[in-house]
């Protein structure tokens, strides 16, 4: 499997498991809008993996740049989401910004896994 296969599988099984610990442990009242906060953080995270990690014999200078271009796009939708967050509902805010900052803790440990052992060799795109 190549290394970006099994990096946008991972992050696809953070966000799923956590959608099922939404369901157990979130009061009712507030599943929705963390669900929609989860959901958005892992699409992003998708996105910005992707983008990192295509490409075959990658130079590290474009590797660094990629690195920048997708942290900064996941900074700048983070901030943003939970902005919108608090603009949306300000009742439910806490809870959202809770879930929302240690699914985005998670999924950043991950990447950041995934990113190093691309630099070090261990993981290839061929």
């Amino acid at each position: 499997m190549k290394a970006w296969t099994i990096q946008l599988l991972s992050i696809i099984a953070v966000v799923v498991a956590y959608q099922f610990i939404i369901f157990s442990f979130v009061p009712a009242t507030f599943q929705h809008q963390v669900q929609i906060a989860v959901g958005i953080i892992g699409l992003v995270f998708l996105l910005s993996s992707l983008l990192m990690s295509i490409g075959k014999n990658v130079s590290s200078e474009a590797r660094v740049q990629r690195f920048m271009i997708g942290t900064t796009l996941q900074l700048l939708i983070a901030l943003f989401t939970i902005l919108l967050a608090n603009y949306i509902s300000p009742l439910s805010f806490r809870q959202v910004a809770i879930h929302f900052m240690v699914v985005f803790g998670v999924l950043l440990a991950v990447q950041a896994v995934f990113l190093v052992l691309q630099a070090k060799g261990k993981l290839k795109n061929d």
